[in-house]
């Protein structure tokens, strides 16, 4: 859980030899539950919200993503999200059509989606 920061570049890093990386970016077991190697009920996090969009017609990896972030760090310290972020909202954005994309997010996923809505040009 340890993070390194460095006060004159002000970057976040995890410790040396380190690397943590949210699962299935883009897809949905990431968030679907807390630990997507072991599906029972009680690590179940957002399962329900995305079999209730899969039952309205959507559709994982096609018209329902998500994006899993390392919650430790703070926006501003991990460009890669942004860039990836991006990358996936335009993703979604041209394989539905064209159609607006809608961000949902929870928790401390809320700051992380304003900051990131912040850097985009009108």
């Amino acid at each position: 859980m340890k993070l390194i920061y460095d006060n004159v570049t002000d970057e976040i890093r995890s410790n040396d030899g380190v690397q943590v990386r949210p699962a299935d970016f883009g897809g949905t077991s990431g968030v679907e539950y807390l630990d997507p190697t072991i599906k029972i009920s009680m690590t179940s996090y957002f399962k329900s919200l995305v079999e209730a969009f899969v039952k309205k017609g959507y559709q994982r990896g096609k018209s329902i993503y998500a994006a899993p972030y390392d919650f430790r760090m703070g926006p501003h310290t991990n460009k890669q999200f942004m860039i990836d972020l991006q990358n996936l909202i335009e993703r979604a954005y041209a394989e539905n059509g064209n159609q607006k994309v809608a961000l949902i997010s929870h928790s401390m996923g809320g700051l992380w989606t304003l900051y990131f809505l912040n850097q985009q040009p009108q």
